[in-house]
């Protein structure tokens, strides 16, 4: 193949290229204050290097004022070819500089999609502009809005909106302008649950971040700060005093029956009789343990150390340290 032909290729190519190419129109800049020439030079070199690195042909037009309606939009996008218009917004700071850009699509029929972008130091106008113009033709992309932007962890996550499943994480949601409800769910995450304000402008997007937070055991989630069980005497309490007491009155019945007897005339000294309870050991032995036997008796029954729980369908029997 000579070089000829492969030169009639390329044109080809080329202008075949060029042939489906969007054109789009670039209107006059919109300003508070007039654009010096330099700044017109700037935002042109940046505008033209935004559209192709979307593959639009960028048409300049000849006014140098904002189109003041869509008739006026309209017209110029008819009379260049193109499919949709451009236009720049540029706003600045109070010493006079440009602090940032806005880049608003046109349609004939006058929808609008639009992004703006802050100028910053390290890539200045070419960098705000390129933002710009990647925000416009994502929502000029995704048609009509108001649209719902879900990001965020863990994806997959289920969406609904007012009630509707709406997919999955992350996703975008086509809604109408107003409150919308939230619902973000996922097994073993807390759900996310807010409602949301939409712009009932037809370019709006409303990106709504969602972080869901892992749901805690059910063992961790028992507070410590509850109310103790109500607790009751016992009949216990009276049962064991009433024992103790039958006890040491059998136990005291030997002794106290010798102590009557001996009391009578326990000895004569001088032709007189004198009352002396003579004990034995065993005797003295059984008497003291029948007063303890009593003693603990009327303990338990005054101080009632055993309580029951009875709500407590797992009642048991506690012992308080009350001795």
């Amino acid at each position: 193949m000579t070089w000829s032909v492969r030169a009639l290729l390329i044109t080809a190519l080329l202008a075949s290229a060029t042939a489906r190419a969007e054109r789009a129109v670039v209107l006059a800049a919109r300003s508070e204050q007039p654009l010096s020439a330099a700044e017109r030079t700037e935002l042109t070199a940046a505008i033209d290097h935004a559209l192709r690195a979307h593959e639009v042909e960028p048409l300049a037009t000849t006014a140098t004022e904002p189109c003041p309606d869509i008739a006026c939009v309209a017209a110029a996008i008819r009379d260049g070819s193109a499919g949709h218009a451009v236009e720049l917004t540029v706003w600045r700071a109070v010493d006079g500089t440009i602090s940032g850009i806005s880049v608003s699509l046109v349609k004939p029929s006058g929808e609008r999609y639009s992004e703006g972008a802050q100028i910053e130091a390290d890539g200045g106008v070419r960098a705000a502009i390129a933002s710009a113009a990647h925000g416009a033709y994502e929502r000029m992309r995704r048609g009509p809005g108001p649209w719902l932007e879900l990001a965020g962890q863990p994806a997959g996550a289920s969406i609904t909106v007012d009630g509707q499943a709406a997919g999955a994480l992350p996703r975008q949601v086509k809604v109408t302008g107003g409150l919308h409800r939230v619902v973000v769910s996922h097994p073993g995450f807390e759900p996310f649950d807010e409602t949301v304000t939409v712009a009932r402008n037809p370019d709006a997007l409303k990106r709504v971040s969602v972080a869901l937070q892992r749901a805690l055991p059910p063992a961790a989630t028992t507070t410590q700060d509850s109310a103790p069980a109500r607790t009751e005497r016992s009949p216990l309490n009276y049962a064991i005093a009433g024992a103790a007491a039958a006890v040491a009155v059998v136990l005291a019945i030997g002794p106290v029956r010798s102590a009557l007897d001996d009391g009578e005339c326990g000895r004569i000294e001088r032709d007189r009789c004198t009352g002396v309870v003579d004990f034995n050991a065993g005797q003295a032995l059984q008497l003291a343990a029948a007063g303890l036997l009593f003693a603990g008796g009327a303990t338990v029954a005054i101080w009632a150390p055993i309580r029951t729980t009875p709500d407590d369908p797992a009642a048991g029997v506690e012992l308080s340290a009350r001795f």
